[in-house]
């Protein structure tokens, strides 16, 4: 059984914790693996009640009707009512397709997918894809797919109406914060890959990584490039966490260690057993040695930031150790425990909420930055129209 920090999952419409659906993730932050054995059923009262009903469809519905598809609908309708956007009864097409997000490549538009006011959202934007060429953005809100409403649906079902083979066509209906009326987008689906770093020097002595998503690999690429910088004379850094829908969870940590000494970097709450807390590590899970980087830091923050990069941002900021500019974070601060059923089928289910080094819990609240800066309509992440990122540059230098 696997450990998701959804924010995903980061779903990327691909799904990204941290895989694109396209990228249909909500942004899962995964963690350890937490396997055991499911409880044996008993035969009591509640499930005899649903076993009588299933008993009486069976018998005098007016239709012939599927015993497997009856018991399904059962099973869904239980984590249904939950209430939780990131709680689901996965058949094995959907779990199929989370398993797949793991694995970084598939055919899609492009999107993380994200759930606000019980309506899908768009929770950021991979790059280069085709919702990124569309001018898709971080909170639009999507209506209906092929004509076809999304009302009441969850984050899975939505991810797979969009999905489809490479070269398809998909219509979205959107609506968006400040635009008036609904809006028709058409995009052709495309393999989808989800890129992790970038890094360079934005002027002579500051040093820009962009982070997309928290794969395995991330803190090492990140520790990478941050010597390279350092070795070019960069004397602080921007991290760019903009639109990144999260990932693994140990790698928030690891990535948090890399300017963090020692002390809490977030704490995981269940309701039954006991508070897991995950403190700086100067080694990793593979027993690599960590640096440590003590030049200031300026970290840039929006509505697509979610999950691991609310981890890490949270992180940061309670130590004190850097400035976040930019918007409010996504708010995905719970993890999910995703279970395979004997069927093929799996249950993707809400297990804890994660909290800041203060205590602070970010789920649907998300993180405020320091500094606020709204971004434009369009604008081109780390080019000359970058306002979020000049505001950046002009803090860090008070800092070096």
């Amino acid at each position: 059984m696997r450990r998701f920090n959804f924010f995903q999952v980061a779903i990327i419409i691909t799904i990204a914790f941290v895989v694109p659906i396209t990228a249909f993730s909500v942004g899962y932050v995964y963690g350890k693996d937490n396997s055991h054995e499911l409880p044996s059923i008993r035969p009591d009262e509640e499930l005899d009640l649903v076993e009588r009903v299933i008993n009486i469809v069976e018998d005098e519905y007016v239709e012939k009707v599927n015993r497997e598809k009856l018991v399904q609908g059962a099973a869904k309708g239980v984590v249904d009512s939950l209430g939780d956007p990131y709680s689901h009864y996965l058949d094995k097409k959907h779990f199929e397709m989370v398993e797949e997000e793991t694995r970084g490549s598939y055919s899609g538009i492009g999107i993380y997918l994200g759930m606000k006011n019980s309506h899908p959202v768009v929770q950021s934007v991979i790059d280069g894809t085709p919702a990124f060429k569309a001018g898709l953005k971080s909170g639009d809100v999507i209506l209906e797919v092929d004509g076809k409403k999304t009302q009441g649906k969850n984050v899975d079902e939505v991810a797979s109406m969009i999905r489809g083979e490479e070269g398809t066509t998909v219509t979205l209906t959107l609506g968006r914060v400040g635009r008036e009326g609904t809006f028709k987008v058409t995009l052709r689906r495309a393999q989808i890959k989800i890129p992790n770093v970038e890094s360079k020097i934005v002027e002579k002595d500051v040093g820009y990584v962009r982070i997309r998503g928290f794969n395995i690999s991330t803190s090492s690429d990140v520790e990478r490039a941050l010597t390279d910088l350092k070795n070019k004379g960069a004397k602080g850094f921007i991290i760019d966490l903009r639109s990144n829908p999260g990932g693994l969870l140990e790698q928030a940590v690891y990535l948090a260690s890399l300017f963090i000494e020692k002390g809490k970097i977030v704490s995981i709450k269940y309701r039954n057993k006991e508070e897991e807390v995950y403190n700086a590590t100067r080694i990793s899970s593979d027993g690599r040695q960590l640096s440590l980087f003590n030049e200031p830091v300026v970290i840039l923050v929006d509505g697509g930031s979610a999950s691991a990069s609310e981890i890490f941002s949270g992180a940061m900021k309670d130590h004190k150790r850097a400035i976040l500019i930019g918007e409010k974070t996504f708010g995905k601060g719970s993890v999910q425990n995703i279970v395979r059923l004997p069927n093929g089928d799996g249950v993707l289910i809400t297990i804890a909420k994660y909290y800041t080094p203060s205590g602070k819990s970010i789920h649907m609240k998300g993180i405020e930055p320091d500094i606020k800066v709204t971004a434009p309509e369009m604008f081109t992440p780390g080019g000359k129209d970058d306002i979020q990122l000049k505001r950046a540059l002009e803090e860090i230098k008070k800092k070096i």
